[in-house]
């Protein structure tokens, strides 16, 4: 019995913590869900092949986005998707490790464009140094980071219009009998009746029944 409590007291954390990620999650919209899982694929294809060289005289060689010629510019690539990943992670987690200091929407934007610029100068020093090999070809990795950042750009383009519309909505919305705030005590006051006065208003409107009912 002692054995099983002390389990359950192991297992307990973890999944309260699972079903606390899970539920942050679930709370996002299907467009931040693709900007999460574009960076991500950003990242995982870094590691892929980019390019392949078959040279003259020599063996043929593969590089990823941390070798050759464009080593510089896919170490960005992956800086800027694993920045936009932790800034998710923060979310999921309702942390504050690191607080942005301009909105949301503009730095997906920024980081979502970065991107794209980044990858297709990429692919032209790619195309360009292909040039001096018997055979050079574009692969798979670099080609699925670029559809990766399309797909995330375009949600984050989606995101930000509907963050405008509500925007728009909200201010131009009503306030219903709920969303009322409640007035202060000190206001409150002033629309109380004194007691005495109650007591003289229902005096005075009793009287007038009885009268009404002689009558």
């Amino acid at each position: 019995m002692a054995l099983q409590m002390k389990n359950f007291g192991k297992t307990l954390p973890l999944k309260v913590n699972d079903a606390f990620v899970y539920r942050n999650f679930k709370k996002f919209s299907l467009e931040e869900k693709v900007i999460i899982f574009s960076h991500l694929a950003t990242i995982l294809f870094c590691f892929f092949p980019w390019t392949s060289h078959e040279p003259l005289y020599g063996e043929p060689y593969t590089q990823n986005a941390f070798g050759g010629p464009t080593m510089i510019i896919g170490v960005f690539v992956f800086l800027v998707s694993c920045a936009v990943s932790f800034f998710w992670l923060n979310k999921v987690l309702n942390k504050k490790w690191w607080p942005l200091r301009v909105s949301e929407n503009k730095f997906l934007w920024v980081a979502g464009w970065q991107q794209l610029l980044l990858l297709f100068c990429a692919t032209s020093v790619l195309l360009l140094i292909g040039r001096g090999f018997e055979n050079s070809e574009i692969r798979m990795g670099i080609s699925f980071c670029f559809i990766a950042q399309v797909a995330g750009v375009t949600a984050t383009f989606i995101r930000s219009r509907d963050t405008k519309r509500n925007e728009v909505m909200s201010f131009f919305q009503h306030p219903t009998r709920d969303t009322k705030t409640k007035p202060s005590p000190k206001a409150q006051k002033l629309f109380d009746i004194p007691a005495g006065a109650k007591k003289q208003i229902s005096k005075n409107h009793n009287k007038n029944c009885a009268q009404n009912t002689i009558h």
